[in-house]
């Protein structure tokens, strides 16, 4: 099932306290936080983290992140297996809980691209 971030974050942070006095620390340090990180990044799956996943793949014609540019509907559609209107519903549910923004573009249906807020929190989770 599904659950709401607040309460998955809860329970990170509940096995983070447990580890630290599991491991008789008096704080929650690196060696804790690592093994939280690998049971959320363990235990995440989906859409959204693929999604997530290719914003940080580089474009071979500019060998920059696809979320420099933004990735457009089709292409996410295709890569993901879902059809495109069904993947512009997902996109737009994502940009309504600000997880992607819509670049707009000329002559496009325009791209979409990570929030900074969420760039920012991946690449700190990932250590990139």
């Amino acid at each position: 099932t599904k659950e709401m971030p607040y309460s998955i974050t809860s329970q990170l942070g509940r096995l983070s306290r447990c580890l630290a006095v599991v491991h008789n620390k008096t704080s929650v340090d690196y060696d804790v936080r690592r093994i939280v990180k690998k049971v959320a990044l363990d235990t995440s799956h989906g859409h959204t983290l693929e999604i997530v996943k290719w914003m940080f793949l580089r474009n071979v014609r500019t060998n920059l992140p696809n979320q420099v540019q933004g990735l457009n509907t089709r292409l996410l559609s295709q890569w993901a297996g879902m059809n495109e209107e069904k993947m512009y519903k997902y996109l737009y549910f994502l940009h309504t809980i600000k997880v992607m923004e819509k670049i707009s573009v000329p002559n496009t249906h325009g791209f979409w691209r990570l929030t900074e807020r969420v760039y920012n929190l991946y690449r700190s989770i990932m250590e990139i």
